[in-house]
Parts: C-alpha cells; structure tokens; sequence
C-alpha cells in the first residue's frame, strides 16, 4: 500500500513537471522554426532583390528586332517573379514587425493549423502586401508570453506595423479594434484602400471570438 502511494506521489509530482516544462518546450519549438524560416526569408529576400535588380539593368543598344525580344524576354521574366508567385512557390510571405508588442515574425501562406503551428499566416484569398486592397494575416495567441499574437491586445489606435516583403516595407497604423464571432466573414472582404487585418483567437485560450485589428497603409 505504502508502495503503490509512493509510486502515485512520484507520478503525480512528473506530471507537475511535464506540465510546468511544456510551455517552455513549445517556446523553444516555434523559436528553432522561426530562426530556419528566418534565414530562409533572408536568403531568399536577398536572391529575388538580385534577381530584380539584374533584369533592371540598362539595354545595351541594339538592332531593334534584338531589342524588342529581349525586352520581351525580360518582361516574361518579371511575371515569373511576380510576389504571388514567389509565395506560391517558396511559401514565404514577408516578415511582420510590430515593435510596441516586440514581436518579429515570419509570415508563411496559408492558415491552416500546419502552417500556423511554428508561423504567422497568411490568407491567400486576401491580397498581398502592394496590391492594394485587404492583406489578412491570422496567428495563434500562444501559451507562452510573447510569441505570435499573444500581445495583440495591447495595440491601440495610432499604433505602427511593418511588414516586409521582398525588397519592400510597408508601414500601417492601426485605426480599429473589435470583437467579432468566427462566423463573421466581413473583416477579410477585399477593401479599396491598401490595409492590413490581423485575426486572432479571444479571449486568451479560448476560442469563442475573434480579435480583429485593423490598420491603413501609412
């Protein structure tokens, strides 16, 4: 009897631990993630910026049937570096700064559960960075302070986000924040100014509602 407390006491004690170390577990997880995707959007940032600035060169002169086909060439060759494409094909949207909440973040396409487990995501129905319109981007409120949108709550109107994506950086200013139902599509609609949408679970650890912070290109 004595035996069976003992080993009772010794598990219970294991699992106070497994659960106070798991937080931390996590938060090394999702760190070790974003520092790969980090230095993956880093040598890709540096590449497509290359690529870009190669094809801008001046055209030598040249007879103009020549001319013509390589400014056709090169124009093809722009389309094939589109920003969506790029995304659809390495999967890497930018990176997204919001210093009044220290956090930096790595934004990937997609916001399912795979793609938001280590990242923040980006819905692809919504626009991207520079095409004017909604860019909509959704992350968890993790268990561990300060990662993705845990903080997001803490934002106010006036408040600065950049978002960098491929040689680019846009700065918005919050302008709205509301608690809305899941249900509740409106928030992600294509708008006719350039903005950015954040989306996040509320309350902290629940499900129930939605935090939607909203802010115009500045």
């Amino acid at each position: 009897m004595k035996l069976l407390q003992k080993l009772a006491g010794c598990i219970f004690v294991l699992t106070g631990l497994l659960l106070l170390a798991y937080p931390y577990y996590t938060s090394w997880k999702v760190n070790e993630a974003q520092s790969a995707l980090k230095q993956d959007w880093i040598q890709l940032n540096k590449t497509v910026q290359a690529e870009t600035a190669m094809l801008d060169e001046p055209t030598t002169a040249r007879p103009p049937t020549a001319e013509r086909k390589q400014l056709t060439a090169k124009t093809e060759i722009k389309k094939s570096l589109s920003t969506r494409d790029i995304v659809k094909k390495e999967g890497i949207v930018g990176e997204l700064v919001i210093s009044k909440i220290n956090l930096e973040a790595i934004i990937v396409q997609g916001v399912d559960q795979k793609s938001m487990k280590h990242a923040v995501g980006w819905m692809p129905s919504t626009s991207l960075p520079g095409e004017h319109s909604n860019v909509v981007l959704a992350a968890h409120r993790s268990h561990t302070y300060g990662q993705f949108f845990n903080r997001l709550n803490e934002l106010k109107n006036g408040d600065k986000i950049t978002l960098n994506s491929y040689g680019q950086s846009f700065t918005y200013q919050v302008f709205d924040r509301i608690i809305v139902d899941p249900a509740d599509l409106s928030v992600i609609q294509p708008a006719k100014q350039e903005m950015l949408t954040l989306i996040t679970c509320h309350p902290l650890n629940s499900n129930k509602q939605r935090l939607i912070i909203r802010a115009r290109i500045v």
